[in-house]
């Protein structure tokens, strides 16, 4: 769609533009793509349309734009999905897909809101015979079921997407300030 064509070649003209000073303005540009089908859509763009138009600044602004995606050295893919099965499977079926139909540089995933282990059986059956904790162990045995089933998830994803993985865990915060950012800052520095 149009929409599809102006996003990646806005994209791509942030890339080439110049600092007035020198050198190029922006180090680093971040796009927050849509959803699977629609990122995959997106994505896909540039090829689509080199199939479709004659040659001619159409062709030539995709074919640039195709490059740009192509080349590792300039473009990265990261993959963001929740330990959840629905998230997972489609995280699995983005990389598939992606891997056929678009050549850009499959970079890594990021477990958002991750689950991490937090309790362990001796800490669970500690807190079921301790007086007045019965719905403290009640809470903690959710959570730790709920970890479980983000941590298989987590290895259905390390089988079927072999790239690196950041857990990024959920936060039980009140407040989402700049502590919280530099948490989540140490949590991807994995990527780095």
């Amino acid at each position: 769609s149009i929409s599809e064509i102006v996003t990646l070649g806005k994209v791509v003209y942030h890339l080439g533009e110049k600092h007035p000073q020198g050198g190029h303005r922006f180090d680093l540009i971040v796009v927050d793509a849509p959803a699977t089908g629609h990122a995959l859509s997106l994505l896909r763009t540039p090829q689509v349309i080199l199939e479709a138009v004659p040659k001619g600044a159409m062709a030539d602004e995709m074919q640039k734009v195709k490059d740009v995606m192509a080349d590792p050295v300039t473009t990265g893919l990261i993959m963001v999905t929740l330990p959840e099965e629905m998230p997972v499977n489609e995280t699995i079926d983005l990389d598939r897909l992606l891997a056929q139909h678009v050549q850009i540089e499959r970079s890594a995933v990021v477990l958002n809101g991750d689950l991490p282990l937090r309790f362990n059986s001796l800490d669970l059956d500690a807190a079921k015979v301790a007086p007045g904790l019965a719905e403290c162990a009640a809470a903690a045995a959710a959570y730790q079921r709920r970890s479980d089933l983000a941590q298989s998830y987590v290895e259905k994803l390390r089988k079927n997407v072999p790239l690196p993985l950041a857990r990024v865990p959920y936060r039980f915060e009140e407040r989402f300030d700049r502590m919280a950012v530099d948490g989540i800052s140490h949590d991807l520095a994995v990527l780095s």
